[in-house]
């Protein structure tokens, strides 16, 4: 597939929670490579918006595809079939995520966390898991905490797990739903460096945040959500530092 092209399309998604509508008609295109960084209010439908992407959430869309390929579904006499069991876990291991809260299995050691899906999604050889999982965590930092449990950890030791965790299934986008918002502030400068790392190495990435430097300074693309649709996106420094949309400047203000 051509570069230029989108590597996650989505067309028309709306979500609801009985009568609440959260998402309203969501169109996006993000081109391989791309950093897009979510803003907007709390409540806005930002998160919901991942979990949709990462098929943890029902929801009404009219296309979906990644890689050029239709994603979360397949067509079938002309309706669209939604993947369930292992079709839907493998098409799942495709698009990363990244949690607010870490989701570390706690009895497990750092090491244990970062080989699971590898080894029972992909069927991966423990060797060829361990191998690719010492990788990560050299480029997270934290290969000296291979044996320890996340109990031992800081909260950002815990999040550079949870980063090496989703990569270590080779992604072709890693979501991230505010990384470091449940983090002490002596420690977000960490894990933000490791996902600036990333971006630089070329992951496509869609980042859920409130951390403007990042958003103005990493990202290549900002997408505004304001009461469940999109209202202003395009480059860090049209969107941040120059909105168009009045919603966007009223948010900025009260944040910035």
């Amino acid at each position: 597939m051509n570069k230029c092209e989108s590597l996650l399309k989505i067309r028309g998604l709306s979500k609801h929670y009985g009568d609440h509508q959260v998402l309203n008609g969501i169109n996006l295109d993000i081109p391989y490579g791309d950093v897009a960084s979510i803003i907007g209010r709390s409540g806005s439908g930002k998160s919901t918006l991942l979990r949709c992407i990462q098929l943890l959430e029902d929801f009404e869309f009219e296309l979906m595809s990644l890689n050029g390929k239709p994603y979360g579904y397949r067509e079938k006499n002309g309706r669209k079939i939604r993947l369930k069991g292992r079709e839907l876990a493998e098409e799942r291991s495709n698009v990363g995520m990244v949690f607010q809260n870490f989701n570390l299995f706690p009895h497990k050691t750092v090491m244990e966390n970062v080989i699971e899906a590898p080894i029972h999604v992909k069927k991966m050889s423990k060797k060829e898991a361990e191998e690719i999982a010492w990788n990560l965590l050299r480029k997270v930092r934290l290969e000296d905490k291979v044996s320890s449990y996340p109990a031992g950890l800081s909260g950002g030791q815990q999040q550079r797990v949870a980063i090496a965790r989703a990569l270590a299934m080779n992604p072709k986008v890693l979501l991230f739903d505010e990384p470091t918002s449940a983090l002490d502030p002596e420690l977000v400068k960490g894990v933000l460096d490791v996902m600036a790392e990333i971006a630089r190495g070329g992951m496509t990435m869609l980042v859920v945040t409130h951390e403007m430097p990042f958003a103005l300074n990493v990202s290549n693309h900002v997408i505004f959500i304001d009461e469940a649709k999109i209202v202003e996106e395009g480059p860090p420094e049209q969107v941040i530092k120059n909105p168009t949309h009045p919603e966007t400047k009223r948010f900025l203000d009260s944040i910035l």
